[in-house]
């Protein structure tokens, strides 16, 4: 049925169930996307040739341009998504033909923020060049020419599209401070002379960190794990409210499970009702700090002043010194052994292994390290009440080598065939394995990282 787009029709909301997206020859069901990160999740998910191309949304229903198919960008998403019914999902191509509409394109309208000054400063220095600078290995360097109107989205979307990753894998820095996708690229420039160089630092992600309990007897437990500035939490199940927390760092992050332990090793989280296996969480890097990562407290107050330098999640790094580096084919068995070591049981081992193994089989070489406890402990300190008789808290971080780079991890590759029982004593734990005795109340949490820089 044509759609009735009456003259002068203001923004209708038409914000049912049903919404629908269209890729080639193909228009599915979808969640009404709500936000445009949410919608280029789901172009990705059920559209899998897109894969990790940067992609532009179409509709041609907004009532203000009868009969006109327009771009929706993540600028005015929130204005336009509950008036729709549908959106055309486009892949960009990372051609300079598909870029060039950043170079190409007509001033847009100034931003009401801007003052006098600032807005003869525009007219004055309309058109500049931006270089996108990837300081980390592996994170290009772009450049292009724009206005000072032109919106930062745009530009991150046009990096992404020529870099071939999502704009989620990535912060834009200017100055020392983080950009955002709706301001202008005049907001943060004007003050500056060129070059204008924004900085690329990847994201990095804390993998699949997952907490299990157990205790001689079922009894109500109290989980609370904080997280230092340098990284916040992305996801939580069981949910819980995420609070802010001020450490030696400043304004952390914490998260509080109420839980009842059961004789077979399940959980019952109180609020939620929710009967789980562990507890999971996941976290992503917040920003890059130079020098060293001062040594906050460790969660409990009658431990003693940590020895070990604090895990830095931001600047988290492998060395010939400390790490080991195999052949990705080689990487499972050796895997499994250490974490065998380390204390895990078969269902860990299985789930640790397989959810990095996707990340693991992306490189020929991998180098690895796990990182000790007590340096872990002050980047994420977990408080469990009671006081649990054994905590491990296994923490792997790895990044792959090219294979022209392998000559320089001689000793990493000689240290793979020593002892898997090395990383016991790096992590520092008991010689004797206390997870097993299930006369005494135990917390096991692995997870890890794999550092992009």
């Amino acid at each position: 049925m044509p759609k009735d787009s009456s003259k002068g029709a203001t923004a209708v909301s038409k914000s049912g169930r049903l919404f629908t997206l269209r890729y080639d020859t193909r228009t599915i069901l979808v969640p009404r996307p709500q936000s445009y990160q949410f919608a280029t999740q789901q172009a990705r998910k059920h559209f899998k040739s897109i894969g990790e191309k940067g992609v532009i949304f179409r509709t041609g229903e907004v009532d203000a341009f009868p009969g006109q198919t327009v771009e929706v960008t993540e600028d005015i998403w929130v204005d336009v998504i509950d008036s729709i019914t549908s959106l055309e999902v486009v892949k960009m191509n990372d051609s300079a033909e598909d870029l060039a509409v950043v170079q190409r394109a007509p001033a847009l309208p100034k931003a009401e923020s801007l003052d006098g000054q600032a807005e003869e400063a525009l007219e004055k220095r309309e058109r500049i060049t931006v270089t996108f600078a990837g300081w980390s290995r592996g994170v290009q360097d772009v450049t292009f020419t724009c206005y000072l109107t032109t919106r930062l989205g745009t530009l991150f979307r046009a990096y992404c599209a020529r870099t071939g990753r999502c704009e989620e894998d990535f912060r834009f820095i200017f100055a020392a401070a983080r950009m955002a996708a709706h301001e202008t690229v005049g907001r943060y420039v004007l003050a500056f002379e060129g070059p204008y160089v924004i900085d690329v630092t990847p994201v990095q992600n804390g993998g699949k960190p997952i907490i299990y309990v157990w205790t001689p007897q079922p009894r109500q437990v109290s989980v609370n794990l904080s997280l230092i500035p340098q990284w916040e939490f992305s996801a939580l199940y069981p949910v819980a409210p995420i609070i802010a927390t001020k450490n030696i760092q400043g304004t952390g992050q914490s998260a509080t499970w109420e839980v009842a332990t059961r004789d077979d090793g399940t959980l019952l989280d109180k609020a939620t009702g929710l009967e789980v296996s562990y507890l999971f969480w996941e976290a992503h890097t917040t920003k890059a700090l130079r020098g060293k990562l001062d040594s906050p407290p460790v969660s409990r107050p009658s431990s003693p002043a940590p020895t070990a330098e604090a895990f830095d999640p931001v600047n988290a790094s492998l060395s010939d010194e400390d790490s080991v580096l195999l052949r990705v084919a080689d990487m499972t068995p050796y895997l499994d052994a250490c974490l065998r070591a380390l204390g895990l049981h078969v269902a860990a081992r299985s789930d640790f292994i397989t959810y990095w193994l996707p990340s693991l089989l992306k490189h020929e070489y991998v180098a690895l390290r796990f990182v000790p406890q007590e340096s872990y402990e002050q980047a994420a300190p977990l408080t469990v009440s009671p006081a649990p008789d054994v905590v491990v808290r296994v923490f792997m971080i790895f990044q792959g080598v090219s294979p022209d780079e392998v000559g320089s991890w001689s000793a990493a590759q000689a240290r793979a065939g020593d002892d898997v029982a090395l990383w016991r004593r790096v992590v520092g734990l008991a010689a004797e394995d206390q997870l097993q005795d299930k006369s005494l109340s135990r917390v096991l949490e692995w997870g890890g990282m794999e550092v992009l820089a």
